[in-house]
C-alpha cells in the first residue's frame, strides 16, 4: 500500500499579484519525504504541482515573500474569488 507523500517543511510562499486587474496567484516551496523539494501552486482550495516555482528566485518579482499567516489568508480571498 502507497503511503501519501508527508511535508517535511514548507520552505516559503510568494504572493505574486496585480491590484489593478485583481490579478492573485500563490505559491510555496515545500519538501516532502518522498520527492525532496517541489514547487506547488494554490487553486481549486489545494495545492498542486508547479515546476516552474525556481524562476521566482532568487528574486520573487512580480512577486513577494510572505509567511504562512498571510498566505492562509490570501488562500481564503482566492477561493471566495472562484465560486
Amino acid at each position: 500500500m502507497n503511503k501519501a507523500k508527508e511535508i517535511i517543511k514548507i520552505i516559503d510562499f510568494i504572493y505574486v499579484h496585480d491590484d489593478e486587474t485583481g490579478f492573485k496567484e500563490l505559491h510555496r516551496r515545500v519538501i516532502y519525504d518522498q520527492t525532496g523539494e517541489t514547487g506547488e501552486t494554490y487553486y481549486n482550495k489545494r495545492w498542486h504541482e508547479f515546476p516552474q516555482i525556481n524562476s521566482y528566485y532568487p528574486d520573487p518579482s512580480p512577486g513577494e515573500f510572505i509567511d504562512g499567516v498571510k498566505a492562509e489568508e490570501i488562500m481564503k480571498i482566492i477561493d471566495k474569488e472562484e465560486k
